[in-house]
Order: C-alpha cells, then structure tokens, then sequence
C-alpha cells in the first residue's frame, strides 16, 4: 500500500518505513495503535498530522486537503514560522 501512495504523488522519496520499530521504540509514548504510527511532516520536520490514510476515506482526505495546505505555504502550514 506504501508503494501505491507514492506512486500516487510519483514521490518515491517521500515515504520512510520503519520496519525495525526504532522509532517507536526510541518513543515510548507512541500508541500501540498501528493507526498513529503514521506521521504527515512539514518541511521542517514537524508533525502535521497523525494517523494513516490507508483505508479511512475521510483521513485520506484530510491528508489531500493538508498536502495542498502545506503546497500553499511551501511546505510549511499558512500561518507558521519556517525554523530555517
């Protein structure tokens, strides 16, 4: 599923998986929920959204409407101070 997102967007290089569990274990106040292990970054690298859009239609269209939301400010949200 992965691989189909990025196709989608044809940004290969946007996605990191984590398959070794270093992040969450490195984080132990992550859930055990699978469902917010999935993190949308700003340029920046800060957290814009929790949660995966893989199988809920409502998450994936509130991770459309923030892409875009994030194409507006370049790459950061309207209205944040970039750090750099």
């Amino acid at each position: 599923m992965a691989t189909v997102f990025c196709e989608m967007y044809d940004k290969p290089d946007v996605m990191v998986w984590d398959s070794a569990m270093v992040f969450v274990r490195s984080n132990p106040v992550v859930p055990d929920n699978s469902d917010y292990h999935t993190f949308l970054l700003d340029r920046d690298n800060r957290v814009v959204l929790v949660g995966s859009p893989v199988g809920n239609p409502k998450m994936w269209e509130l991770y459309k409407s923030t892409i875009a939301r994030l194409g507006e400010g370049e790459g950061i949200m309207p209205g944040e101070k970039p750090e750099r």
